[in-house]
């Protein structure tokens, strides 16, 4: 670098949130929410594991911010193993910095300080950037689908015709086997391993005190909690699942009970996203939609607002393991990703707008 740039977490740099969130708005792909200052704070201030300091990366040349990469200070619960995690978000680098080693040293400040970070999301040319440092690429999540009325559906893309022959759900005709309740989010607490932190106080932060979004929980029997927000598009009404907390997988039951849920609510539709492979296959085997492994025959838009239906199927991540930890054979199918982390459950400027509370 003919300049040296300066390359620290937030709170080393003496930098107000609303110079950070400027930069933020002016240098983004499209208009984000990460550029108000409140929303800001709660994303990368308030989470539990930062204890009120900002610990997002951000490069200074000149004085002057040239680069800025979201991260949240987040344990990471390997095996019975508490690791120092870091959920990353939104990687930004002016033009002017780019091929100065800026970047190099934005990610190299986050292997030295985390053993584990995941990233969704990522753009071409982040991606790019990502191989070159050692980070590891997954194209699509896995998502699978529970669907109660396929006509309304259809309205948030195609499918084809042996789809709902073979993955109608039958009308109810009694009560669901196990009981299931809605539960206080912020009196849930855990320790559910290979995930990051799902503990008393994460849970209160991601979800009870979110700026905009309204989640819920459903508890099915006496081990699994569903935590969702309803969302309606298109004429669909959507729930969506951010986590599934269990100490044992789903069952038939389980999700016996949750489609007596699903109905009582008017809920068209399931969808749920998770990297965790032997979660992905009870549901699977209970009767949800495995949609990458039938592409070809289910095409639906998963980004909401708006509506938009990609080549790509489903969300992509980046994930980075310590030489230690990946000898250990923790990989992407044994952990537990979804929708509760790496900002995958962030509202934008359109659904703002939609609720009537588009940003200034």
């Amino acid at each position: 670098m003919s300049r040296q740039a300066t390359v620290d977490f937030a709170c080393n740099l003496d930098l107000s949130v609303e110079r950070v969130t400027d930069f933020i708005g002016a240098n983004w792909l499209r208009p984000t929410i990460l550029s108000d200052p409140d929303f800001y704070r709660w994303q990368f201030v308030d989470p539990v594991g930062g204890k009120g300091k900002d610990h997002c990366v951000v490069a200074l040349l000149d004085g002057e911010i040239v680069g800025f990469l979201g991260l949240n200070k987040r344990t990471f619960n390997a095996g019975g193993r508490n690791l120092n995690g870091a959920e990353l978000t939104t990687w930004i680098v002016k033009e002017e910095a780019r091929g100065t080693g800026v970047a190099k040293a934005m990610l190299d400040l986050v292997k030295r300080n985390f053993d584990i970070a995941y990233g969704a999301n990522i753009t071409k040319d982040a991606v790019r950037a990502y191989i070159r440092m050692g980070f590891k690429f997954i194209r699509e999540v896995p998502r699978l689908l529970r669907i109660y009325d396929f006509n309304k559906v259809t309205a948030l893309g195609t499918m084809d015709a042996v789809i709902p022959k073979v993955f109608k759900v039958a009308s109810a005709h009694s009560e669901a086997s196990l009981p299931f309740s809605a539960v206080d989010i912020a009196k849930i607490d855990g320790a559910w391993q290979d995930r990051f932190d799902r503990s008393h106080a994460n849970l209160a932060w991601r979800y009870a005190n979110h700026p905009v979004y309204r989640y819920q929980a459903l508890r099915i029997g006496e081990d699994t909690t569903f935590i969702y927000r309803i969302e309606e598009v298109a004429g669909v009404r959507i729930m969506i699942p951010t986590d599934i907390l269990c100490s044992e997988l789903p069952t038939s039951p389980v999700v016996a009970a949750l489609d007596y849920f699903a109905r009582s609510e008017d809920i068209d539709l399931i969808d749920f996203f998770s990297t965790n492979g032997a979660m992905n296959a009870a549901l699977t085997r209970a009767g949800f939609i495995p949609c990458l492994d039938l592409r070809d025959f289910v095409d639906l838009a998963y980004l909401y607002n708006p509506l938009e239906v990609k080549s790509s199927k489903s969300y992509s991540l980046i994930s980075y393991l310590d030489e230690s930890i990946s000898l250990s054979g923790l990989d992407i199918h044994s952990l537990h990703i979804t929708k509760a982390d790496c900002d995958l459950d962030r509202p934008n400027p359109t659904y703002l707008e939609k609720i009537g509370r588009a940003q200034k």
